[in-house]
């Protein structure tokens, strides 16, 4: 069934996720299916650990490589909230001097991202690759910040996560919001509790 939203539940591990098809077009990876990803409005910019594409660690290893020697690929360095002060400034310095292959903490970016969340697509221009990290999939703020995004217990004791971006807003997303949280759309087209 293809949603004109999207809804997804709260699991166990207090975690909002989903299993969804991925393609990064500057890359040529197209439609790798059910992959594993996290909602995190912690998180500033959409994050894709390669590895977590089934990409071995050798194939990792040369598509890193590729990208460090490419002028036009963007590079940017990323800090985990465990990195030491010393660690950063460390880091920093090896960017500065152009030693990408040697960072662990160096991401790349990639064009033509595209996400479908079970017939839901969203697309983003620009995403941030890792080709050393492991971690999750992280979708960020880079992303979420352009959805109308409301979270809440409904009356079954389920945590739901209902998003849909703003310049896709629906009917359909609007009911769903009043069924589940009370909240009807108003002529401004903001919501308003019921």
């Amino acid at each position: 069934m293809k949603n004109n939203f999207i809804q997804l539940n709260l699991n166990d591990r207090n975690e909002i996720r989903a299993d969804v098809n991925l393609s990064i077009k500057s890359l040529n990876i197209m439609g790798i299916e059910r992959i594993n990803v996290k909602i995190d409005t912690g998180c500033p910019y959409t994050s894709i650990p390669i590895k977590k594409l089934g990409i071995s660690e050798e194939m990792a290893l040369r598509m890193k490589l590729n990208d460090c020697r490419n002028d036009k690929i963007k590079k940017d360095i990323s800090f985990g909230v465990n990195d030491t002060k010393d660690k950063i400034q460390e880091t920093k310095r090896l960017f500065r001097a152009g030693f990408y292959q040697d960072l662990k903490s160096v991401t790349f970016n990639h064009t033509g991202l595209e996400i479908d969340f079970q017939g839901f697509v969203v697309h983003k221009d620009e995403v941030k690759v890792s080709y050393d990290r492991t971690g999750n999939i992280l979708i960020g703020m880079d992303i979420l910040k352009d959805w109308d995004i409301h979270m809440g217990t409904v009356t079954t004791g389920e945590t739901i996560f209902l998003a849909c971006p703003k310049e896709r807003l629906n009917n359909e997303y609007f009911e769903q919001l009043d069924k589940l949280f009370g909240i009807e759309r108003s002529d401004s087209g903001r919501g308003r509790k019921k």
